[in-house]
């Protein structure tokens, strides 16, 4: 199950998009406060994912690839109900970006997978980050032949795109062999793969064309990235059998809690109504009030 993800971020602004994944509502409902989540919306959040799977019995677990205290994110995950959290210093990574492959990150994941199955037979929850091809693009990470080709008077804009490309290219490489080793175990699994948000080029981003899925306005396209998912076992189909489907990266936890055949909860079952009424894009809702009585039902159900 694939599409389009319509994200709320660009260039930057991750944090924000960790916070959306793990309760369903958008960082900006929160106005200018919301912008930096994990400090002044978060430690207030009583629902979230990985909570309400942690009372469902599950061992919830976070790798990072930064250190535990930038942008609050150990204590945030704490609010959204990870037991275990793993920041760089923990996992011996460089704190050098460009020196952080998503294969080692993968690496990292499935060390601490092995060691949480070894110490109990929970079911496991575990997120997390890559951040090779975050950026910056260009002379700070780029490969040297990229650098040559700066030195023969290419353009910035061609080098960070080269340079992006060539990462995408390992991410790709890395998260199909992470994939492929977990569904082909005989554990039964189930993989959530997001774009939290598409690269800012350092400010160049408006200078690239872009060639979507579909006609929109410039603007529109700059926050869509693209979801994933992949189980081992049958999953029941959508209702709707239109490929693919654009979903709101707001949606991702009660259509991750569906997939797996678990029960929504408070939080994400009105999650999951309001996303089907909407057709998974939280920003189109034909019914303005549908919004509202979300937000109202939340607060009732004790979001925060």
């Amino acid at each position: 199950m694939y599409g389009p993800l319509r994200v709320h971020t660009h260039g930057w602004g991750t944090w924000n998009a960790e916070f959306t994944l793990m309760t369903g509502v958008p960082y900006h409902w929160f106005g200018e406060n919301g912008f930096y989540s994990p400090y002044t919306v978060a430690p207030r959040v009583r629902l979230a994912l990985a909570k309400h799977l942690s009372a469902l019995g599950y061992r919830t677990i976070a790798v990072y690839p930064t250190q535990k205290g930038m942008l609050n994110a150990a204590r945030a995950y704490r609010t959204y109900g990870i037991q275990d959290f793993f920041g760089a210093e923990d996992l011996g990574l460089s704190l050098d970006w460009c020196k952080i492959p998503d294969s080692l990150m993968y690496e990292k994941l499935m060390q601490r997978y092995r060691g949480a199955k070894a110490d109990d037979n929970r079911p496991i929850f575990m997120v997390m980050l890559t951040i090779f091809n975050h950026g910056p693009h260009g002379e700070k990470c780029a490969a040297p032949e990229l650098l040559a080709g700066l030195r023969n008077n290419a353009s910035q804009e061609t080098l960070k795109l080269e340079d992006y490309l060539q990462r995408s290219h390992a991410s790709d490489t890395a998260a199909k062999q992470f994939r492929d080793t977990i569904l082909e175990s005989t554990e039964k699994a189930l993989i959530l793969f997001a774009g939290d948000h598409q690269p800012g080029f350092e400010g160049l981003h408006k200078a690239y064309p872009r060639k979507m899925h579909r006609e929109m306005h410039t603007d529109e396209a700059f926050f869509f990235t693209g979801y994933q998912f992949f189980a081992n076992y049958p999953i029941l189909p959508r209702k709707d059998p239109e490929m693919p489907r654009e979903m709101d990266i707001a949606f991702l936890g009660s259509t991750l809690l569906e997939l797996a055949a678990l029960p929504l909860g408070p939080l994400f079952l009105p999650n999951s109504e309001l996303r089907d009424l909407c057709a998974g894009r939280l920003d189109q809702c034909p019914n303005g009030n549908l919004i509202d009585s979300y937000k109202t039902t939340l607060l009732e159900n004790g979001f925060l």
